[in-house]
């Protein structure tokens, strides 16, 4: 948690991402997500919890805490943010020099990065004198100087063209395979699809994902309060959940495992899997349900939401209401 006066900028965020396992934190601006990368590289202390790197917790930010984040953190900033007064070269090998690194030890490292990332002819030319595709690919190289485990990145594609921006991502993917872990913040969408997991934060929160995954037509601060709202339940395989007949009371949105419908005869006639949902029909029709309803051969995690908080958000989304 992190409050600054009566601004509440991160309220109770828990994130894990394993090694070699590539995060988004998609987030408007004041959403929280900047603060959260300020708080891991310990720019900013948290009021309350931990946070671990490689199961270290360096949130009471001691000097030697500082040291091992700044040695185990790479940071990839929007527009790359490098010196413009020096060659590529030198931005890369600036992450090094207050570390007082032997030159040669400076020059494998330098040359090795630009090589993986295709940079060494551009070794001699400055920021201006590159695309932005190719200052941000310098960005990395610098980030990865140190050889880093966790890479952060905030917004790395947003002064990109799509074209640049494709190259940027393919490179920070190419990383996770390495082993690394990244963890990258933005505003838009369209990462999405390029990484492992991605969460949604508002206000400070992070967004329960059965509503991101269920509702994505909702938007971020209506997804919040459907976080708010949830119940999550369990329910053991063969469990039945509804009975045909009886009243509906809650909207379902399935997290994981499998939901089977069964017919008059008690045979499984459709099955729903993750970010399905069913209760709709009923809540706005008659209320009794029109079929049973169980948990597969495997266990059902689910969230419920009641029918007054379904109708609010009926009443608040109509693209939810296409949706549905």
């Amino acid at each position: 948690q992190k409050s600054f006066g009566a601004n509440h900028v991160l309220r109770g965020v828990d994130l894990d991402v394993a090694a070699g396992k590539s995060l988004v934190v998609i987030g408007g601006s004041g959403s929280g997500k900047s603060v959260l990368l300020k708080s891991i590289l310990g720019l900013v202390k948290p009021d309350r919890g931990s946070i671990k790197i490689d199961g270290r917790n360096v949130a009471r930010q001691s000097a030697g805490d500082k040291k091992f984040v700044a040695a185990q953190t790479g940071m990839l900033f929007q527009g790359a943010a490098l010196f413009d007064s020096l060659p590529v070269w030198e931005n890369v090998a600036f992450g090094l020099r207050p570390r007082r690194v032997p030159q040669n030890e400076v020059e494998s490292r330098v040359n090795r990065r630009l090589e993986m990332l295709g940079l060494e002819e551009m070794a001699d030319r400055y920021p201006h004198q590159l695309s932005g595709g190719q200052q941000q690919r310098v960005g990395i190289a610098r980030a990865l100087v140190n050889d880093p485990i966790v890479l952060l990145a905030d917004e790395p594609t947003g002064n990109l063209d799509s074209k640049s921006a494709d190259v940027v991502i393919r490179v920070i993917r190419g990383l996770a395979a390495q082993g690394k872990t990244l963890l990258l913040v933005t505003h838009v969408s369209s990462l999405t699809s390029r990484v492992d997991r991605t969460v949604i934060i508002s206000d400070g929160e992070i967004i329960d994902p059965i509503v991101a995954g269920t509702l994505p037509s909702l938007d971020h601060p209506q997804m919040l309060q459907a976080t708010h709202d949830l119940q999550r339940r369990s329910y053991e395989p063969g469990e039945i959940i509804i009975s045909r007949g009886d009243p509906v009371n809650h909207f379902y949105m399935i997290e994981s495992g499998i939901v089977e419908i069964l017919d008059n005869e008690s045979m499984a006639v459709a099955e729903l899997g993750p970010n399905d949902f069913f209760g709709e029909i009923e809540l706005t029709g008659d209320e009794a349900a029109l079929a049973t309803v169980r948990a597969g051969e495997t266990a059902v995690e689910a969230g419920l939401l009641s029918r007054r908080q379904f109708f609010t958000i009926m009443e608040e989304s109509p693209a939810t209401v296409a949706l549905l």
